[in-house]
């Protein structure tokens, strides 16, 4: 892989968690959704970060199984 690939995969997940993070507080979901709540930013920012870390440890084992095939 060269430093092009890798900050086109990088950085394009980056800034689709950053644009989901930043969107407008007022938006609501459904009735109880509140965006405007106090807790509201913590309870997103874990979830999205769940997802985050579950596909950044997806590409890491991917990573490291391409990597040994490579090596044989």
């Amino acid at each position: 892989m060269n430093t092009k690939n890798i900050g086109q995969t990088v950085l394009a997940p980056i800034m689709a968690v950053l644009s989901l993070l930043f969107m407008s507080s007022s938006a609501m979901a459904h009735p109880g959704h509140d965006h405007g709540a106090n807790e509201s930013m913590l309870v997103h920012v874990l979830f999205y970060g769940a997802i985050a870390a579950a596909v950044a440890f997806a590409v890491f084992i991917a990573y490291r199984q391409f990597s040994k095939k490579k090596d044989k």
